[in-house]
């Protein structure tokens, strides 16, 4: 019967193939034709219509056509109305569209239906009004008056532009992205630096950060090289002096005028370069009315929780928050019992984080307590000085460079993670 079948269906695919190969070829067919008529002469191009080809050659059609015909200057008005037709077309739509779907205003929804009714006005209606447009201004039979006529965007692309710029949540425009990076990092010197499939390490933060759209990407960083490499390759850098944890250089630069006037801050580790853009867009579409939050995943079989370099974290209110995080195993095993055939679920801190920027700026103004100062881990002072931390659970499997042997994981498995 499984062989009935795929008998059946390679005859019919084998008659559907061959009825469009028939189709495209009668589509493909009058375009070669024009091609070969070409080098014809007038003769040959109307006595033998269906000889495809040229019997003689003749060359200097093409030679003809662009200087006895004057073709130079055709194509060269035609090169200039398209490209300003489209390019101001596109600018100018782009703008309204931004406008109508970013600022409310007295009168934006009347001007929203009548850009969409515009939909239904035929194009020839617009003609005659045009041409005594342009003939009264004195531009008729110039080329400033069809580059007037032909300046303007349509009410389609206007539409156009304005759902695509809806469809981006308004968090991502009040939000910047922050990469605190420094060279003295104590487990792996100028790893910031290191090369990456051709590129230094914070080169790869940033661009990845950047496709998230979000306002702004800035490198903090208390070293005047990391400044002069990000500036290198296009980025925005702010030397924030020397700081004792990520958070506080992450604190500084938020109290930057540059920065301040940003409604939130995503802080994106400068050892993470497989961070991607829905990772960044959850942790800002998450934030809601939470002060910060933190991503974090389940840590897979391979992995192992003894690690100190990586941070594994407690999620309380039905796993809505972190409740406490550590470098060492939580839970841990009891020693009471046998629990051989039993694995705990860990969770592992990945380093992007959402926060408000005054919350941010706070940070190095709260008191360090005994429990961060012993793991080291900066989200600690949050939670010892009563601020809740809400709970971004990440999905993608991501890795950070903590040592010179996490750098050939990541070039690893780099290609595999689209940004």
């Amino acid at each position: 019967m499984r062989r009935y079948f795929s008998n059946r269906f390679n005859r019919y695919n084998l008659i559907a193939t061959i009825f469009l190969t028939v189709i495209c070829l009668a589509w493909i067919y009058p375009f070669v034709w024009i091609f070969f008529a070409s080098f014809k002469t007038q003769t040959a191009m109307f006595s033998d219509r269906w000889r495809l080809w040229p019997k003689p050659w003749v060359w200097d059609n093409y030679t003809r056509a662009w200087v006895a015909a004057n073709f130079s200057k055709y194509f060269g008005n035609t090169l200039l109305y398209a490209v300003w037709s489209t390019a101001a077309g596109v600018t100018i739509s782009a703008m309204c569209g931004y406008v109508l779907a970013r600022y409310h205003f007295p009168g934006s929804r009347l001007l929203r239906i009548i850009i969409l009714g515009l939909l239904f006005l035929p194009v020839p209606s617009t003609i005659i009004p045009t041409f005594q447009l342009v003939k009264a201004l004195g531009l008729l039979n110039t080329r400033w008056g069809i580059l007037l006529a032909m300046t303007g965007g349509g009410a389609f692309s206007t539409m156009l532009f304005m759902g695509a710029f809806d469809a981006i949540p308004q968090e991502m425009y009040d939000a910047a992205v922050v990469i605190p990076a420094r060279l003295a990092s104590s487990r792996f010197p100028r790893k910031v630096l290191a090369d990456i499939n051709g590129k230094p390490m914070i080169q790869l933060v940033y661009e990845r950060s950047a496709i998230a759209s979000v306002r702004a990407v800035y490198v903090a960083t208390e070293d005047q090289e990391v400044v002069d490499v990000v500036h290198g390759f296009g980025g925005n850098a702010i030397n924030t002096g020397p700081a004792p944890t990520v958070l506080h250089r992450c604190s500084l630069a938020a109290s930057n005028e540059v920065l301040a006037h940003h409604e939130m801050i995503v802080v994106v580790q400068g050892d993470e370069p497989m961070v991607t853009e829905p990772m960044i867009r959850q942790v800002i579409n998450q934030l809601g009315d939470a002060d910060l939050n933190c991503s974090y995943r389940r840590m897979e079989d391979d992995e192992d929780p003894n690690n100190h370099n990586a941070v594994k974290v407690v999620l309380g209110n039905i796993g809505q928050e972190i409740a406490w995080a550590s470098r060492s195993p939580i839970p841990a095993i009891s020693p009471e019992g046998d629990y051989k055939d039993y694995r705990p679920i860990y969770h592992k801190q990945v380093c992007v984080m959402a926060f408000r920027t005054d919350v941010l700026a706070r940070y190095r103004f709260l008191s360090m307590r005994n429990n961060e100062a012993a793991e080291g881990i900066d989200i600690l002072r949050y939670l010892e000085n009563g601020y809740r931390i809400r709970a971004v659970r990440s999905e993608q499997k991501i890795f950070c460079v903590d040592v010179p042997e996490d750098l050939e994981r990541v070039k690893e498995w780099l290609p595999h993670v689209h940004p």
